[in-house]
């Protein structure tokens, strides 16, 4: 009887520490995407706009100024990868935003080329998307998985 017990019990906190760990999908909205050439260094991040103001001091605003957000509901995240010296690796599109006790992780692919008749060098560039999110206070992660494929 003991051990039945103890069995339950330990079943309970376990349970418990799944509970606590349970990630559930975030709802986004891709605004914007595309490609920078030249601009203000970044060298790939994560901005996180959560006001007009904001909104209206980054760089890509020039370009998307018409975009309306509710920053009393939502915020926006901008994500900028790394300079590129050739179109040879981009990232491509975000899988999902998952949340979970003290994070937002958003998971997106990365496609690397492989082969050298496909380059085009001398094209530095930097994919960049620009995301609106529900508002939260949760750090914002950024998972990239890669993927290859021959040209």
């Amino acid at each position: 009887m003991k051990t039945l017990l103890k069995i339950t019990a330990l079943s309970a906190i376990l349970l418990g520490l799944v509970a606590c760990n349970k990630e559930e999908n975030v709802p986004f909205v891709i605004l914007a995407q595309g490609d920078r050439y030249g601009g203000p260094d970044t060298f790939g991040q994560i901005i996180v706009i959560k006001t007009q103001e904001e909104w209206e001091r980054e760089f890509l605003y020039q370009c998307y100024n018409e975009l309306e957000i509710d920053f009393s509901r939502y915020q926006m995240i901008i994500i900028i990868d790394e300079l590129r010296p050739d179109s040879r690796v981009s990232i491509s599109g975000i899988s999902s935003i998952v949340k979970s006790s003290n994070r937002l992780i958003v998971a997106m692919t990365e496609w690397r080329v492989v082969g050298d008749h496909c380059s085009f060098p001398g094209a530095e560039v930097q994919n960049y998307y620009i995301v609106k999110i529900p508002t939260t206070n949760k750090k914002i992660e950024l998972r990239i998985s890669i993927r290859t494929h021959r040209c």
